[in-house]
């Protein structure tokens, strides 16, 4: 007898279903992310299949689509935030722009200014001529031949495709005096470039009132929002 109740309870062990109690942790795909300005992030919630709800605390900074696709709009930091039921689960986002020109900067000959998405600048060389016009009433100690690239990143204008020329710069000589544009013998004049193009080698003639061996060179441009955008070259002249 003793050895069938034992049969009957090894067979009723092996038969009785033990509840399972586990069940999958709800987590968030990312709880912190570094993002560039215009990139995306796509967070994920795993461990369920109840309804998600997102929500962004800066949209100037993040915003989020009802799926968790995270785009970043401009520098700073905000927090994405997935709700669960009643439980929340959050991304702390921080946006950087690595392509922001960087505070008081000043470039030198060959290096380039760029403002994403509208225009990049390279001033190649700064050439001393002997050439003078006979027609001009200036009479400058030096004059000097700016030589310039300029592409067109995505700038659309109102009026014109990108265009950039001495109306743009401020020249600055060794003895901090302004200088005045030339009417010397120059064989590239700036051109209208449309997006995707470069104006190669672009020509402008400064009359400085001081022989320089560096002048400084301020620009200052507008996009089609005239919002302002400037920057200062220091450069050695040839």
């Amino acid at each position: 007898m003793k050895k069938l109740l034992s049969l009957l309870l090894i067979f009723t062990l092996c038969f009785t279903v033990v509840p399972n109690t586990a069940s999958a942790a709800v987590t968030i795909s990312k709880s912190k992310a570094t993002m560039e300005v215009d990139s995306t992030l796509k967070l994920k919630i795993s461990g369920t299949k109840s309804k998600i709800s997102w929500k962004t605390s800066k949209k100037a900074v993040a915003t989020v689509t009802g799926t968790g696709t995270v785009t970043a709009k401009s520098e700073g930091q905000a927090t994405i935030t997935a709700t669960v039921g009643s439980n929340k689960y959050t991304c702390a986002v921080t946006v950087v722009d690595s392509n922001k020109p960087v505070a008081n900067k000043t470039y030198a000959i060959g290096e380039t200014w760029t403002v994403d998405g509208l225009w990049s600048l390279t001033f190649d060389s700064v050439t001393v001529t002997d050439d003078r016009n006979p027609y001009s009433d200036k009479n400058p100690d030096q004059v000097v031949i700016l030589n310039y690239t300029y592409e067109n990143i995505g700038y659309k204008g109102s009026f014109m495709d990108l265009y950039i020329s001495s109306s743009n710069m401020n020249i600055i000589d060794e003895k901090g005096e302004v200088a005045s544009t030339y009417p010397a013998d120059t064989s590239v004049y700036p051109k209208e470039t449309p997006v995707g193009a470069k104006c190669v080698g672009a020509q402008e003639a400064y009359g400085l009132n001081n022989e320089s061996s560096i002048i400084k060179v301020y620009v200052e441009m507008y996009d089609a929002n005239y919002n302002t955008y400037e920057a200062v070259f220091e450069l050695k002249v040839e």
